[in-house]
Order: structure tokens, then C-alpha cells, then sequence
């Protein structure tokens, strides 16, 4: 997969897979056409490799309860609730399909309940107001968080500080905005990340490592 990300409510969680392919990935073979192009068949066919995976259940139990475990919070109230796999597959420009009502449909119709097809268009669509996320990578036994400037206190507060690592630069910037922590600890006798974020590791980042792991 290109990129993950898991997203959880009161009563689940949702583990996103998301396939990016080329902008310039075609959806049918010609302009006439409304025969599938070989790349919108390779993508199709990635999104099912992933789901014949994920339907074995010893790789799902491994993914969710080992691979994913530490952002799920072992010992967290939210640990017993369920979790969804769901695919995205992001492909081609709207050009292709827009304006012409039986393009569309066949492209709808590849899609299921826990499968969506995404064009270019859509990902950047307002992208200037979406919210701007953490970039971690797993590794070994730990999440290490590459990012430099404080977003919000979720992930630092929520996960045993024992399986994170930060750069100096992001604890940093987390005191500097200390002023705009509001989560408190279950307890609540003390704010979460006041408590958790000198348990925190430090993560050191050669200017030459990839911001993230295949």
C-alpha cells in the first residue's frame, strides 16, 4: 500500500488503505472507448490482492491486534471495538468520465461498501482546508513521528509513551503551544501530554532518511 491511515469513532475503527496511482493513469483505452485500460485494471486488480490478503484471518488478526496495535492503544476503553478494513483506490483525472453519465457508472461500479475510486481532481480538491496530520512511520517496536511542528495533542497523548519517539523539534514546538492543550489524563488530575511527554523518546532524523517506510 502506498498509504495508511486509521480513523476510530466511539463504536469502531476504520483502516484505510489507500493505492495512489499516476495522474496520468488512464481509465478507459481511448477517448471513444468505455473499455477499462490496462491501468485501471492493474489498480482494480491491487485493491483485490489486498482484500484476498485481508481475508485471511491470521493476516487480518496479525495486521489489526500486531502491525496497527500500538495506534489502537492496547489497555485503551476503545481496544474491544471493531475494525473495518476499507480501500482507496486514486487514479486518472476527471476528464475522462466527466460529462459522460455511462463512464461514470461503469467506474461507480467497481466501487463497494468498503471500496471508494477517487480521481486526482477529488484528492486536491480544497486541499488548503483540510486539516494537516502527523508523519510516522512504525519501526521495530516503535512509532516514530517525523514531523517537526505540533498539530494537535491526539497522537502524543493518546498512545503508551513508551512505544513513541519525537524529534527535538516537535517537543519543542509542543511546549512552545502548550497553551492550547485541553486533553486530560482519565484521571483527570492533570493535562495527558503533561504527563506523557517527557516519557517520550527522542528520535534522531539523518537529513538524507526517507520520510517513510514501504
Amino acid at each position: 500500500t502506498d498509504f495508511f491511515y486509521l480513523s476510530k469513532s466511539s463504536v469502531d475503527w476504520n483502516c484505510i488503505l489507500i493505492e495512489i496511482e499516476k495522474p496520468q493513469s488512464k481509465y478507459f483505452k481511448d477517448d471513444a472507448s468505455t473499455n477499462f485500460h490496462p491501468d485501471f485494471h492493474t489498480a482494480l486488480e491491487q485493491i483485490n490482492r489486498w482484500r484476498a490478503w485481508f481475508s485471511n484471518e491470521p493476516n487480518r488478526n496479525g495486521f489489526v491486534n500486531g502491525t496497527i496495535s500500538l495506534l489502537r492503544g492496547p489497555g485503551h476503553w476503545m481496544w474491544q471495538n471493531p475494525c473495518y478494513i476499507k480501500y482507496v483506490l486514486v487514479h486518472g483525472r476527471r476528464t475522462e468520465f466527466e460529462g459522460n453519465e455511462i463512464r461514470r457508472r461503469l467506474i461507480s461500479g467497481q466501487e463497494r461498501d468498503d471500496f471508494h475510486i477517487l480521481s486526482y481532481d477529488s484528492l486536491v480538491e480544497s486541499l488548503h482546508s483540510k486539516g494537516e496530520l502527523y508523519m510516522a512511520r512504525r519501526k521495530n517496536e516503535h512509532i516514530e513521528v517525523l514531523s517537526e511542528r505540533f498539530i494537535s495533542e491526539g497522537l502524543l497523548s493518546s498512545i503508551d509513551p513508551s512505544y513513541l519517539k519525537i524529534t527535538d523539534e516537535l517537543r519543542k514546538s509542543a511546549l512552545d503551544h502548550k497553551e492550547s492543550w485541553h486533553e486530560y489524563s482519565l484521571l483527570g488530575r492533570c493535562l495527558a501530554l503533561e504527563n506523557a511527554l517527557p516519557k517520550i523518546g527522542s528520535l534522531r532524523v539523518r537529513a538524507d532518511a526517507p520520510i517513510a517506510e514501504g
